[in-house]
């Protein structure tokens, strides 16, 4: 169950505000393996990635950040 919320997580965060979903479907993904969920826990991973790489919002923190430090 905790995999599927992490996936359904994982696809808020690429489609709305991934700064407040992407973390809390990486947070169900953990509890997920540790409650012993592993497929569902590895499908929540791959969308959680796919979602990191996709939402806009954590690109500019990511990259904004680090080119705020390069300078």
């Amino acid at each position: 169950m905790l995999g599927l919320l992490g996936c359904a997580f994982g696809v808020l965060g690429i489609f709305t505000f991934g700064l407040i979903f992407v973390p809390l479907g990486l947070l169900c993904t953990v509890f997920s393996f540790l409650k012993g969920e592993v497929m569902l826990g590895i499908v929540s991973l791959a969308v959680n990635v796919v979602a990191i790489f996709m939402s806009p919002s954590i690109w500019l923190l990511l990259f904004g950040a680090a080119a705020s430090v390069a300078k």
